[in-house]
């Protein structure tokens, strides 16, 4: 049965960098807000960031169930730095009945700096 494994860590934690190196031994697709921010906006949001970002974390979603819905694994590269935003994804697809993993990626903050993450 597909599964969503979800990653929660700080913004360059290597949440994505993790996501590609689990992802084909989990038969998954990557969905990740930021590359469709990006991709449609160019990064210039403004004040309607937190409002249009909404918008992409429900499009992800229910794309991420239509997924699921095919066999499909799914990896969410978010960041789910609050526990209500883990709580929220947690019910979300625990009402669809789907599985969901959250994955913690912490990376020290040396080993950050050295390979010129931040």
């Amino acid at each position: 049965m597909a599964k969503i494994i979800a990653l929660c860590g700080k913004i360059c934690s290597g949440k994505s960098t993790y996501a590609e190196k689990i992802r084909k031994n989990n038969n998954a697709v990557v969905l990740n807000p930021d590359i469709v921010l990006l991709t449609l906006f160019d990064g210039n949001l403004g004040d309607n960031h937190d409002e249009i970002f909404e918008k992409v974390r429900i499009y992800l979603y229910q794309m991420a169930e239509n997924i699921i819905n095919a066999g499909t694994n799914v990896i969410l590269d978010f960041g789910l730095w609050t526990r209500k935003e883990r709580y929220d994804i947690r019910l979300f697809f625990k009402k669809r009945n789907i599985d969901i993993e959250i994955h913690y990626v912490n990376t020290p903050l040396k080993i950050t700096l050295r390979k010129g993450i931040i």
